[in-house]
């Protein structure tokens, strides 16, 4: 089982570690019907079914994810979210979920996904009861100003810091440059974009070259407003900015990151991903590969533990199966 979970951890699917764990256990299914329709070999259908590692999964990938992860908040945190779809018939694509992350650092000064969960719906309410999963409340919280993750961020930790991702505002001010700026990674407006929220003076020298430009050139009268409405903000962080060294995050990049590679791991199956206990199994064992924490002989240990407890019977088998008209995630 440890074996499998490591599998499907760093982005083997269901199916294929399925059958591989049935070859290593020394009880490969027999290979008999011979030829289907479009004349390619044709399996078993128990052999191409991925059910048993799909309970697996269900099953121990919390216990896995429980054996590492914090049991509260670190001090300092970033929170983002991603949205997921799936592609219909047509070829159009519709909402599959949204995946909700936390990432922080750990004892070691690691950076680690504290959290992460698939919900249906996007708002306030969904972020609050995540982020109320672990003990405490952190010193300093970083979020992309979006709504729904502020006001939940507010509502659950009322006495964090609350910081707004450098690099949300940078990217909100570059897109509203006109374009022919936008696409010239040379211009001496962008470089001092760069670095304007270092310090209100680089901030000032940001907000004159833009002044300059907008007499000159024509096309600038949005970046002026967006620069004008971003001025309160951006001088009021310039003006308390933390030192690097002071262990604090100013941008949510590195959550971006995995929410990247995590798109990229789950492809077409977020269309399959209907069951949200389920969902949020895999999530969590993608987050311990991005963390580093896959080891088999680790993980081996874990689950004997677990399962010495429980006179060696998984007490959670099969328990999480929505009904097909009301699944948990759509």
């Amino acid at each position: 089982m440890a074996w499998a979970l490591t599998q499907v951890a760093v982005g083997a699917s269901y199916r294929g570690t399925a059958a591989a764990v049935r070859e290593r256990a020394g009880r490969p299914l027999e290979k008999r019907a011979g030829v289907g329709s479009n004349g390619k070999t044709k399996l078993p259908p128990a052999t191409q079914h991925g059910q048993l590692v799909s309970d697996w999964v269900d099953v121990f990938a919390p216990v896995i994810w429980s054996a590492h992860a914090p049991k509260a908040w670190p001090s300092a945190v970033l929170l983002d979210e991603d949205t997921f779809k799936h592609r219909l018939g047509d070829g159009s694509s519709a909402l599959a979920f949204y995946v909700l992350g936390v990432m922080a650092r750990d004892d070691r000064g690691r950076s680690i996904v504290a959290a992460v969960e698939a919900v249906p719906k996007l708002n306030i309410a969904a972020w609050d009861r995540l982020l109320r999963t672990l003990d405490g409340q952190p010193q300093w919280v970083v979020t992309d100003g979006g709504g729904p993750v502020v006001k939940g961020a507010a509502k659950a930790w009322p006495d964090a810091e609350k910081w707004r991702c450098e690099w949300h505002l940078r990217r909100n001010l570059a897109d509203n440059l006109p374009a022919p700026v936008q696409r010239d990674p040379s211009d001496p407006l962008l470089g001092k974009l760069q670095y304007a929220q270092l310090s209100e003076e680089n901030w000032d020298a940001y907000r004159s070259a833009l002044r300059k430009r907008a007499a000159a050139e024509p096309g600038f009268r949005t970046a002026e407003m967006s620069a004008v409405r971003l001025d309160g903000l951006i001088r009021t962080q310039a003006a308390s900015r933390p030192d690097p060294s002071d262990g604090f995050p100013v941008s949510t990049g590195p959550l971006e990151q995995f929410f990247r590679t995590l798109e990229l791991s789950l492809g077409d199956r977020a269309a399959r991903l209907t069951n949200k206990r389920r969902a949020d199994a895999l999530l969590k064992l993608l987050a311990a590969n991005r963390n580093g924490w896959v080891d088999h002989d680790a993980w081996t240990a874990i689950l004997r533990e677990h399962l010495d407890a429980r006179r060696g019977h998984a007490a959670e088998q099969r328990k999480h199966v929505d009904s097909r008209s009301a699944p948990s995630l759509r």
